[in-house]
């Protein structure tokens, strides 16, 4: 789903449990690598959409590129 352009979505090759404090205002996730305790698990507990387990293909995103995270089909496209 899109989101409006004030939405926010997170992006990092491992997050920590310190992004659990930006899940309110997150409207996707996308993470790098990821676990089941860490904040993909978090962000997929408040229906926000999450992928993860994307290896080095998050690196054709530049810091400040807008995305779209599709958590039903696992693609993470720019926006």
């Amino acid at each position: 789903a899109r989101v409006d352009d004030n939405s926010v979505v997170l992006a990092a090759a491992q997050p920590d449990a310190g992004w659990a404090i930006s899940l309110p205002v997150a409207a996707g996730l996308a993470v790098a690598q990821g676990a089941a305790l860490d904040p993909a698990l978090a962000a997929a507990a408040r229906r926000i959409p999450v992928v993860y387990a994307l290896g080095a293909a998050l690196d054709r995103f530049p810091d400040g590129t807008s995305l779209v995270v599709d958590g039903d089909t696992g693609e993470v496209t720019r926006g």
